[in-house]
């Protein structure tokens, strides 16, 4: 299995390579998938690299015939109004896009404290989070997660127009606040009900044990991928994963997301920022004096946790854990306690329930991960190609921990980039740098292809205890 990406220090952070080869041959170095690094400006963040080139240009709001235009953009429609943003429906040769419009200004005002990752009081503003969801979507390129395709601002920067994909059908279910239960998206249903000349009462409504695998293994395939980069969603719901023209489920808002510095390591230090009902256990402690600004908890367990409590409300169209009175310290109480009933009807496979308290495991440390998930039976019923191979296929340029220390690795660079890492503070990283270097001879211009082999030297119970740590 080979893997490519563009070599930095990082790369090196978490190597135990035992050989080496290099190779200055640019037309073999050409020959290797480089993915979607198409951006000619490599832009990181943490260890992202920018995937996506993405127009940035001012906006002209002008009127043709009495239709408004946003640039090249028509209005067809708005889709809805938010606290923090509007989104308006408009299309761009006979392509249609969701435009989100954002007010910087009124965002700034809304100031609030929240503890960082070192425990210090800070102020933010919803903004951060709004340009946090920009420098993700500007890195990420998955058929499960909703595209940027361009920004455009006013000239005194007061507004930004983001034209996203466009979901059209929505919601993957609707929540009814009144009557404190989730509905079907109608789109689902829509060629079955067509053909049988039938009317679909939405309350009444499940989705089949099929329909709830197709929609978890995509959610899982964007999950995934998000975690092998080293992101954590930290509000995932049914409300955030939407259907495109196909019902397709691309997963949406990054407002509250965290970047990892290492993707190999779900540090600890993260912010609560869910919804109260997605919450794990292990930040409703009730015996918690601080329970509103906790943070140390590790992030990715909480979105394994959220992808539980989404799965148990498609099955069933409820939440798992929940208060007659919305008692926000019952519900704490039962989230702490990690026991949800399942209910006679409709009825689920065992594979499926097994599934539920994977992820709905009170302790984070056994929780499943968005890797062995991959594993689960119930994931692979009745598929043609399991979930495992398709996570690796779309996501082979960012292997996992396991995955390096399985494979041979290969690398693509250049000499100047290698000259950067020479006297890096890092003895790993100056010592391969170096003898890469040595081995290259100075290409130029050229590309290097690298290739690593990583092995573990330690045999039997020493090999173990290296594993543990």
């Amino acid at each position: 299995m080979k893997f490519t990406r563009a070599l930095s220090s990082s790369s090196f952070c978490h190597s135990q390579n035992d050989s080496f080869e290099s190779n200055n041959n640019e037309k073999n170095a050409g020959s290797e998938d480089e993915m979607d690094y198409n951006s000619s400006k490599y832009k990181k963040i943490g260890i992202l690299t920018d995937l996506n080139t993405i127009v940035e240009s001012e906006v002209n709001i002008k009127y043709i015939d009495k239709v408004k235009y946003y640039n090249d953009y028509k209005l067809i429609k708005n889709l809805g109004e938010g606290s923090i943003c509007k989104v308006k429906l408009v299309e761009k040769n006979n392509v249609k896009y969701a435009l989100k419009i954002i007010n910087k200004n009124l965002l700034l005002k809304k100031k609030k404290f929240q503890k960082d990752k070192n425990g210090n009081m800070v102020v933010t503003t919803p903004l951060e989070g709004i340009l946090k969801e920009i420098s993700i979507l500007k890195k990420v390129n998955h058929p499960n997660l909703v595209k940027l395709f361009e920004i455009m601002h006013k000239p005194d920067r007061s507004k930004l127009y983001l034209v996203l994909e466009y979901c059209e059908h929505g919601d993957l279910m609707t929540f009814d606040q009144k009557k404190n239960i989730f509905i079907v998206n109608k789109y689902i249903f829509e060629k079955h009900l067509k053909k049988n000349n039938l009317e679909l009462d939405r309350e009444k409504a499940y989705y089949s044990e099929n329909l709830i695998r197709n929609f978890i293994r995509q959610t899982i395939r964007g999950l995934n991928y998000l975690h092998r980069i080293g992101v954590i969603h930290k509000d995932l719901k049914p409300n955030n994963i939407l259907l495109d023209k196909d019902n397709n489920c691309k997963i949406i808002d990054f407002n509250f997301s965290s970047i990892l510095e290492n993707r190999w390591v779900d540090n600890v230090g993260q912010n609560v920022d869910c919804n109260d009902y997605f919450r794990p256990a292990e930040i409703c402690d009730l015996d918690d004096d601080d329970i509103e600004s906790k943070i140390g908890y590790k992030g990715m367990p909480v979105d394994i946790w959220a992808l539980g409590v989404t799965a148990y409300i498609l099955s069933y169209n409820r939440f798992p854990f929940n208060t007659e009175n919305c008692n926000i310290f019952e519900l704490y109480e039962k989230i702490n306690k990690a026991e949800f009933e399942i209910p006679a009807k409709p009825k689920r496979s065992q594979h499926f329930l097994h599934f539920l308290k994977r992820c709905l495991e009170k302790d984070p440390n056994k929780r499943i991960t968005s890797e062995k998930i991959l594993y689960l039976k119930w994931l692979d019923i009745g598929q043609k190609e399991n979930l495992k191979n398709q996570c690796q296929r779309v996501c082979k340029f960012v292997p996992t921990k396991d995955e390096i220390n399985k494979n041979m690795i290969f690398f693509s660079t250049y000499y100047k980039d290698l000259e950067k890492l020479k006297n890096d503070k890092r003895p790993i990283v100056n010592k391969i740098a170096n003898k890469i270097m040595e081995k290259a001879k100075n290409p130029g211009n050229k590309k290097i292809k690298i290739k690593f082999k990583f092995k573990n030297k330690k045999e039997g119970s020493d090999k173990k205890e290296e594993d543990k740590k």
